[in-house]
This record gives C-alpha cells, structure tokens and sequence, in this order.
C-alpha cells in the first residue's frame, strides 16, 4: 500500500482533485506499472521488477529489468552484437537479424541465417560435402578445399582444382583438348578412359571419352583407332569422327580429331603378350610422314607406293620384321584409297603403311589387301585384311593407332 504523502503528490496535478476526507493517516493507493512514480519492486519509472523490462537508457537492477537483458552501470544497454546476449533483432545470441550469419549449431528459421547455408530442425548445420551448397571450405558447389576436386564446370584456381580436366579461362574447370594436355594439367595421371573436348569447352562438340596411354614415351597419348574384331569389308578405315566411337567397342575406324596440333604416331599390335608397339614423329620434311599425316588428320587420300622418303620410328619392341626394322629399312610406302594403288585393286577402301610396295609387311593396314595381293598362304587376299606391326602376316593382329 502506498503511504499518505503519496496522495498529496497526487493531488497536486492539475487534472485531479482531493477532498480533504481522502487526506488522513490511514488510506493508501495501491502501486501500479502505470501510475507514472518509480514504487514497489520498480528499477525506473513502470518498468523492472514485477512491471515489463526497461527500454535502453533506464535504470537497472540486473540484467533481468532489461528488454535488452544488458545492464551496465545501473542503466540498460541498446543491443549490440557482441554483448553475449539474445536481443534485438537476433535469431541467437548475437547471430541473425542486423548482427549477421549464426554458426553451425545456433538456432536459425530459414538458411539464409546460416553461415553455412544450411538451417535443418531450427538448427544451423556444419558444411558437407553433400549439401548441395557452397560453403565451408569449397570452391564451388560441394567440391574443392577439404571436399576433392572440381568437375567440368565448376570453379578453380589451378589445374589442381580440377578432377582430370584443366583450370582454363574464367577459373572453371573444362575438359582437356587431348589426353597430353590431361597429362600435362595433372602430373601422375594413369592410364584409362578420360573425357577430351579437341575444340574447345563452349564451341563445337560436347567433351566424349576416349582411352589415353599415360605411360609409352612420357604418355599422353590420344587413341583414335583400333580393329579388335574381323575388319567389315569396305568400310573406310577413317570413316567416323572419335567422339562416335565407344572406348569399349572392338572397332573404331576414326581419324584424328579436327584442330588437332600432332605431333607422334604410336601403333601398338594388342594380339601380343606383352603388347608390342612403335611410334614414329611426323617431319613436315618426309613425304611419307606428311602423306600418312594428311590421311589421319584430314582424310587426304594417296597413292604413295615404295616411292616416298624413309620413314622409321624413333620407338621399336617389335620382334617382327615389320615396316621400320629388318629387310624393310623404313617405311616408304602409304595408301589410304578407296581405288587402286600399285596395281593392287582394292575392294573399296583400305589404309597400309608398309616398307615396299604396299602389299606385305606392314606398320599397320585396315581393309588394305585386295585381289590383286598374292593368294598363298598366309595371305589371305581378303578385302576385309587388317594388321599391325606384322610382317607376312594378314587377318591375325588386333591393333590400336594413337596421337600425341
């Protein structure tokens, strides 16, 4: 109950008036939050104590006659965000609202407050790297930092951002132009089937697989066509484009990729155990290596029977006395036609690097012998003939050809 001298401060406003019979020692007024008089419990005028909390800048008891919950030096704080408090417009204590991004764990109702960008069961949580988001450590959405490398696409800084591609322009991963490019962007890459884009990520054809040899002479080799199977009759041996061609069929009969800079040929004969293989280096001053350059590049037929310069690999493991080694001395003679070649008809097309005259012994030949070979055995004499690395021999070696 309040104490007389109460009322009189009462009666003395303006808009009130007292009759002398409420003036006596024993009526009181009972306090309230709202009768304009710091009373009772009160920390400031109607607020703390059993009122609602003080606004910043009145006086304070604890942190409790706080609407700010930050009482310092008897008066009540405005919300900061660094005060160790939930206040204002604060999702957790000092996170969310105007204080920022909450942390993993701090309360949140959208992910927008997160900092992870992440806001699960009311609660921030911790960057994954399965999150579908970009946070924590990543680079670009759930790769890169602590969750591996980036695919096609995606951000980088360097080379070594990327998985099995190249950090290229705008520091986005993007697909290699060749399998020596592959090799070049991630040192240590192994042998096996990876994605190549030869024109360029953006322009042309999508990126399609192919197989690289990463370990022949340094590596980086681009396969482009392989016969693991009976060679079909009269099919061009250059007939596809590489990104036709599955890594897993047993025939391929493409030519080297539009906009290719080559530099080395690698035939390999994969009916051996051990493969064998040689490779040879195009020499834009060697007739023989321009013509068979020009078929696989750009599918320039010729007719260069025995009468081109020598020609011999720089890389020999063959133990046949194929085009290169042995009473060969050099390949000297290339066809690629779908005509007659040293008086040799062909059943359509065919495709031979030999050491002579185009028929026998052979660096490699698809479709290549037609009637006009000799029938003995083993010739065979077929239009369907194929071979690599072989020497007197026809219908009997798989093989593979490569760019570098």
């Amino acid at each position: 109950m309040k104490p007389i001298h109460a009322l009189v401060a009462l009666c003395a406003l303006p808009y009130l008036t007292c009759g002398t019979d409420n003036v006596d020692n024993s009526t009181e007024i009972p306090a309230s939050c709202t009768d304009g008089i710091q009373n009772a419990a009160e920390s400031d005028i109607d607020c703390g104590g059993s009122c609602t909390a003080c606004t910043d800048g009145k006086r304070c008891t604890d942190a409790a006659s706080c609407q700010s919950k930050v009482c310092q030096s008897g008066l009540c704080q405005a919300p900061i965000c660094s005060d160790g408090v939930k206040n204002g417009s604060e999702i957790d204590t000092d996170c969310g609202g105007s204080c920022g991004l909450c942390d993993s764990g701090q309360a949140c109702t959208d992910s927008a407050q997160c900092k992870s960008g992440v806001c699960k069961n009311g609660a921030c949580q911790m960057p994954t790297c399965t999150d579908g988001v970009k946070n924590g450590s990543e680079l670009d959405t759930d790769c890169g930092g602590s969750c591996g490398k980036c695919g096609f696409g995606k951000t980088c800084t360097g080379n070594a951002d990327c998985q099995n591609g190249v950090c290229g322009a705008g520091s986005v991963c993007r697909a290699p132009i060749s399998c020596a490019e592959l090799l070049t962007a991630q040192p240590g890459t192994t042998s096996g089937i990876y994605r190549i884009d030869p024109d360029g990520a953006g322009t042309g054809k999508a990126d399609f697989a192919v197989q690289c040899d990463m370990t022949i002479d340094g590596g980086g080799w681009t396969r482009f066509n392989w016969v693991k199977a009976a060679y079909p009759v009269g099919q061009d041996p250059l007939g596809q484009t590489l990104d036709q061609c599955d890594p897993s069929a047993t025939i391929c009969s493409a030519k080297i990729p539009d906009g290719s800079t080559v530099t080395g040929l690698l035939v390999k004969d994969v009916s051996s155990s051990p493969n064998q293989y040689a490779a040879w280096k195009f020499n834009a001053g060697n007739s023989t290596s321009n013509a068979v350059l020009g078929a696989l590049l750009s599918k320039t037929t010729v007719c260069l029977a025995g009468t081109g310069a020598v020609w011999a690999p720089y890389i020999n493991t063959g133990t046949r006395q194929y085009c290169g080694s042995g009473t060969e001395g050099g390949c000297k003679a290339f066809f690629y036609t779908n005509g007659v070649c040293n008086g040799k008809s062909n059943q359509a097309w065919g495709m031979e690097l030999d050491g002579d005259t185009g028929c026998a012994a052979a660096a490699f030949k698809e479709g290549s012998t037609g009637p006009g070979c000799p029938q003995a055995t083993p010739m065979s004499g077929a239009a369907d003939d194929f071979g690599f690395l072989t020497y007197y021999e026809y219908k009997s070696v798989f093989g593979e050809l490569y760019y570098r």
